[in-house]
């Protein structure tokens, strides 16, 4: 139990104990994909609980690839000030953070013959999804 609360090492990335909070979806980003207060509330009270390495929700880095509302985006410039603004809150409490990145509107490489569904998947809608371009 004690190995939890010691440092430990991810590459070059120096993480202050082994708490590491995963990867989730929060929907708590503005409509366009910027960061929130609310967003930025959630991972600084994440570092202030004592978390050493917190894996952000998932952020989109392109248009096209938003997979969800109220989604953060990484996909543009003016994006960068809010994420500078929560990770220096989660960096004040000694927390790493670590975006998870997706690009949700990729097409299936599987060949029709290996699977069935292929030609089905670009069908597949969700609520929340940008329209395909």
């Amino acid at each position: 139990m004690k190995l939890l609360f010691t440092p430990g090492k991810i590459g070059n990335m120096e993480i202050q104990n082994r708490f590491v909070r995963s990867a989730t979806g929060e929907s708590l980003a503005a409509a366009d994909g910027q960061v929130t207060d609310a967003l930025v509330s959630l991972y600084t009270e994440l570092a202030k609980g004592g978390v050493g390495l917190i894996v952000t929700g998932v952020a989109f880095v392109h248009e096209s690839g938003r997979s969800g509302y109220k989604m953060p985006g990484l996909h543009k410039d003016e994006m960068i000030p809010g994420w500078q603004r929560l990770i220096k809150q989660a960096h004040n409490y000694g927390a790493k953070i670590v975006p998870q990145i997706v690009a949700a509107r990729c097409k299936p490489i599987v060949p029709k013959i290996f699977h069935p569904l292929h030609r089905h998947l670009s069908l597949i809608k969700g609520p929340g999804l940008p329209p395909e371009r």
